[in-house]
């Protein structure tokens, strides 16, 4: 065994994570899972579509090995990037309170 190989079994295996945290991210999964990808003939869930979608296409594209040899998790984008800046106003406290009501109409 070279080192290479012993540096390999020491990352989590899919299956180990499988249950967990997204197979192509590392992200936690949601409590119900509706995204997936055959992988190497192995159903590997996924946390979001996006995910989904790079993985599908790293499978559609026969670059499976990608996962054999990868040494870490793919990177993902930070979330509040994808709300542009004009509609993060409506997320503060002051606007929430002028358009919404606590859950029970109190």
């Amino acid at each position: 065994m070279n080192a290479r190989d012993s540096f390999l079994d020491t990352l989590p295996q899919p299956e180990q994570a499988a249950s967990v945290s997204c197979f192509h991210c590392g992200a936690p999964l949601p409590r119900v899972v509706q995204w997936s990808v055959i992988i190497d003939g192995v159903e590997q869930p996924m946390c979001c579509p996006g995910c989904q979608a790079v993985a599908q296409a790293i499978v559609d594209n026969d670059c499976t090995d990608y996962y054999r040899e990868r040494t870490a998790l793919s990177r993902t984008i930070d979330q509040s990037a994808l709300v542009p800046e004009a509609l993060k106003l409506y997320d503060a406290a002051e606007a929430l309170a002028k358009f919404a009501s606590p859950a029970g109409g109190e």
